[in-house]
């Protein structure tokens, strides 16, 4: 059968609940920005600019 204790079982369960909610926090998070990057226009000067060369910036 099964040779996890009770403890070991209870553990696992909240483990998991805990990696759900991580995994929703971070869907959630995902979706505010694509909502806020929807409402901002692109030239603004503090995230269009910024957001173009950042990239280039990370590939040196």
């Amino acid at each position: 059968m099964n040779d996890r204790s009770p403890t070991e079982i209870i553990h696992g369960i909240i483990e998991e609940q805990e990696e759900r909610e991580l995994i929703l926090m971070i869907e959630e998070q995902r979706e505010r920005q694509r909502k806020q990057e929807a409402t901002q226009p692109d030239k603004t000067p503090e995230r269009g600019p910024y957001l173009r060369k950042k990239p280039d910036r990370l590939r040196r």
